[in-house]
């Protein structure tokens, strides 16, 4: 029959969350020192026994989507008193100062926005659910050709690609992107956008030059792609192309490819 007393530490103790959170003998050996920095106290149940729930889409909660006035109520009543430590707060996802809250605020306004573009509840529906639209692809598959090109391409470079893939080992989180520069490209001028290059990405006119970019979503993607896909967008252009890349695997795979 058991004494109520922890058997590694001596204290006294009412259920497994002394063992999980408080016992002295057991948090030495933690190998994530940053959790003993956090008030269990400030917990959830579910969260204190290892049974997340999904992340809240909310920027200014917790990462299960309770408020900091929300969160002190899950503390003893003599502990009420206590405030929540910076360290506590940036562990359990909210803001430690109001320059961050007015930062966390507004990116909480862009989240509920968009929410209500792809029919989603900013109460409802969690993190994962609003990543998943912002990655998923917008319309059916289609893939542009530009007109063929019989001219000589030219010696010196006209126009530069670039892509980039965040969070890679990541699967619901990366996303990427595929941009490319011309340099001294006016299509109001000379030089008019093609249709395909229209249909593949965004473009936008400065006095130096004609910039082109498209976001790149999935779950299968990488930097490689979104070199790729940049690539693309640069020879879709009516007229020929010298590119200009930082990415040694499509130079590679184009000398296969090519032979030169």
């Amino acid at each position: 029959m058991s004494d109520g007393k922890c058997k590694h530490c001596g204290q006294e103790t009412q259920d497994i969350t002394h063992v999980l959170w408080q016992c002295p003998a057991i948090n030495k050996h933690r190998k994530i020192h940053d959790l003993g920095q956090i008030d269990p106290d400030l917990l959830p149940n579910y969260i204190k026994h290892g049974v997340p729930k999904a992340m809240t889409s909310n920027v200014e909660a917790t990462y299960w989507g309770d408020t900091e006035e929300e969160a002190l109520l899950n503390k003893p009543q003599d502990a009420h008193s206590n405030p929540i430590t910076n360290e506590t707060k940036q562990q359990i996802g909210l803001q430690s100062n109001n320059h961050y809250k007015t930062i966390a605020s507004c990116k909480n306004q862009e989240v509920k926005d968009f929410m209500k573009t792809v029919d989603l509840d900013h109460k409802i529906h969690n993190a994962r659910q609003c990543f998943e639209a912002v990655k998923a692809t917008k319309g059916q598959p289609h893939m542009p050709l530009p007109f063929r090109c019989r001219r000589a391409p030219p010696p010196d470079i006209n126009v530069y690609t670039d892509g980039s893939w965040i969070y890679p080992l990541k699967q619901f989180l990366g996303i990427g992107g595929a941009g490319v520069w011309w340099p001294g490209r006016d299509p109001r001028v000379s030089h008019r956008l093609s249709q395909a290059e229209k249909e593949l990405a965004h473009y936008q006119q400065n006095e130096k030059g004609l910039m082109l970019y498209t976001p790149i979503g999935g779950y299968t993607g990488s930097s490689t792609r979104t070199e790729l896909a940049a690539a693309l967008i640069a020879i879709s252009a009516n007229g020929p192309t010298h590119i200009g890349t930082d990415s040694q695997a499509f130079v590679t795979k184009l000398t296969k490819l090519y032979g030169t």
